[in-house]
Order: structure tokens, then C-alpha cells, then sequence
């Protein structure tokens, strides 16, 4: 049983992998599905986001790792990403409204 032990939380993070890939695929495709007429730039805006992420979290991702330890840096990063949570409540919320409300 020992031997099988490793393997545990590789076969976990296979999944992990899986779906991190998978979830940008299908979020740019909802947004092409949703934006029909406006997909080029809610696509735009997607990989504007994911550059700026990609450039800016590894200035400061190892001091914060080692800083703060794993622990509790995922942590803030859990949180800011609970945050992002929020943006859709917003745009549910103030959205586009009827023109009979305006």
C-alpha cells in the first residue's frame, strides 16, 4: 500500500490540470456564444486580462511563496480570486437593463 501512496495526489492534480485547461477553453467559447456580435472584443478583453496576470503575478509570486509560505499565499490568492467571483453578481445586477427602466 505504500507504494501507491504518490500516486494519490498525482492522479488528483491530473484532474486539476485538466480542468484549469479545460476552463479557459470553455469560458472563451461561452463568451464567444454570449457576444455574438461583440465576441472580438469579449474575447479582447479575456486575453488582455489573462497578459496582464501573466506578466505581473510572477514579479512578486516567489517573494510571496516564500514570504508569507504556501499556505497562507494561497490563501490571499484564493481571495482575490473570490473577489473576481463578485464581478459577475455585479454585471447581473447593473447589467444591461430594459430601456423601459431608463
Amino acid at each position: 500500500m505504500t507504494n501507491l501512496t504518490p500516486w494519490i495526489p498525482i492522479a488528483s492534480l491530473a484532474l486539476v490540470g485538466f480542468s484549469v485547461v479545460e476552463f479557459g477553453t470553455v469560458l472563451a467559447g461561452y463568451l464567444t456564444d454570449t457576444y455574438t456580435s461583440h465576441a472580438a472584443s469579449a474575447n479582447a478583453s479575456l486575453s488582455f486580462l489573462r497578459a496582464v496576470l501573466s506578466g505581473v503575478l510572477p514579479l512578486f509570486g516567489h517573494r510571496m511563496f516564500v514570504g508569507l509560505g504556501p499556505n497562507h499565499a494561497m490563501f490571499v490568492l484564493a481571495g482575490l480570486a473570490t473577489v473576481y467571483c463578485g464581478v459577475a453578481v455585479l454585471f447581473a445586477r447593473y447589467g444591461k437593463r430594459n430601456s423601459a427602466e431608463e
